[in-house]
């Protein structure tokens, strides 16, 4: 019966992970109708910082990305738990070389694109085909006050990121409210 258990388990988490693989699975993407870029030389506090849970505990997560006139710099970390055993799917680390702190369709910066190198990763090899050196982008959304419910975002796509183009030409356009443990703080300027 555990061997059948693990089976299932195995099965339901690689579908998870591999469904957000891809490019950006839609929700990362240089178009976004009415988004706006912070100015050039907004200043050195611009950040995305946060840590939680993700759907019920399958995906925790750090993160400390911050935008500044001397480089963005920072780091993430993502690990991925198989909820019907108790085990580690996938954990790795990310050194932030990206951050795009944006909005969609206000003036409250509530959005950011981060993209990092990953600098560590367990085990190898992994379900995501992580390995270090990769690089990786991620999603972020500030919803507000998490004592009213899921109202902020982390999104892991586990895809490799753009290497041509710089995160800042990224838009976060989605809409999971899916930390249900946590939170997710963004500062514009």
């Amino acid at each position: 019966m555990k061997r059948i258990i693990a089976a299932v388990a195995t099965v339901l988490a690689t579908g998870l992970l591999a469904g957000g693989a891809g490019a950006s699975g839609g929700l990362i993407g240089t178009a976004a109708t009415g988004a706006k870029s912070l100015a050039p030389n907004s200043g050195a506090d611009v950040y995305g910082v946060g840590g939680g849970k993700v759907d019920g505990g399958f995906q925790s997560f750090n993160l400390s990305a911050h935008e500044g006139p001397n480089g963005d710099f920072g780091h993430v970390s993502v690990t991925f738990t198989n909820l019907l055993l108790g085990q580690t799917i996938v954990s790795y680390s990310v050194n932030v070389t990206c951050v795009h702190i944006h909005t969609l369709t206000s003036n409250t910066f509530d959005r950011g694109v981060i993209t990092g190198t990953v600098k560590s990763v367990t085990p190898v090899p992994n379900l995501v085909g992580l390995r270090v050196g990769d690089s990786v982008d991620f999603g972020i959304k500030d919803g507000g006050n998490p004592s009213s419910g899921p109202v902020d975002d982390f999104y892991a796509p586990n895809a490799g990121a753009s290497t041509t183009l710089s995160c800042k030409s990224f838009f976060y356009t989605g809409a999971l409210a899916n930390v249900t443990q946590g939170n997710v703080n963004i500062k514009g300027p």
